[in-house]
């Protein structure tokens, strides 16, 4: 059992917790945070969902993960960091960006998220990962243009968890940096 802060509308913990099971079923405001890892030659650092997560399995993604109860968004992305590829990273290598709020629904599911992005610049390559299995299939650097258009494309190459927009805000701050 994972519990989970449930976080007013500025992401902020009310000091009530619930279950991430059960709040993914109410609809229950909680916190995540977003890794947008990225290289020096203009490439996104994608992982593949493993085909067992009940929610986007198979899917390439960003590195994500939900914010434990009393713990602060950006150790939960230094957390999810170590847990899913095994890259140790500080939090000055963490380069916050304004929260969003993110809802999904899919069936029983019904995720009402405040997301806390951070930006990362990585230098190493994909074979020094280590991948939990539970979490991730795969992982690769995409060229940006080449995400771009997929994620734009009625037909694209791969299957993404995030909407096309949300690729786009990515690919646009990525771009700015």
């Amino acid at each position: 059992m994972e519990l989970i802060d449930i976080v007013d509308a500025n992401g902020m913990p009310t000091g009530k917790t619930i279950e991430k099971r059960e709040a993914h079923t109410r609809g229950t405001l909680h916190r995540g945070s977003h890794i947008w890892a990225y290289d020096d030659i203009g490439s996104v650092f994608l992982q593949r969902r493993a085909r067992m997560k009940g929610q986007n399995p198979g899917a390439w993604d960003i590195i994500a993960g939900h914010t434990k109860a009393g713990e602060d968004p950006v150790d939960t992305a230094i957390r999810e960091l170590y847990e899913e590829i095994g890259i140790a990273a500080s939090k000055d290598a963490l380069v916050s960006q304004p929260p969003r709020r993110y809802v999904y629904r899919s069936g029983v599911n019904h995720c009402d998220v405040i997301i806390f992005p951070y930006l990362l610049r990585l230098t190493i390559p994909v074979e020094s990962c280590t991948l939990q299995r539970e979490e991730v299939d795969a992982v690769q650097y995409v060229d940006m243009n080449e995400l771009e258009r997929d994620v734009s494309s009625p037909t694209p190459i791969r299957t993404y968890a995030q909407e096309p927009a949300y690729w786009q805000e990515i690919i646009s701050t990525l771009r700015a940096i």
